[in-house]
């Protein structure tokens, strides 16, 4: 969706995980600390963000694509 919005005209996003870097602070996510990391421990925070759909827009992207 924000990695290669050039590939899709549509996403269909549902239960979605965008901010990585603060998922654990919402609901039960905490749950998932192990498994994707958290934005406390920095080598996490690094990994987290560099695929985060939230942190991914940019600027002069159209999503989708036009």
């Amino acid at each position: 969706m924000t990695q290669r919005p050039d590939l899709f005209r549509a996403v269909v996003c549902m239960v979605p995980m965008l901010d990585m870097l603060r998922y654990h602070l919402f609901d039960n996510a905490h749950v998932w600390q192990e498994e994707f990391g958290t934005a406390n421990d920095p080598d996490d925070f690094a990994a987290l963000f560099s695929y985060s759909p939230y942190h991914r827009v940019r600027e002069g992207v159209s999503y989708p694509p036009r």
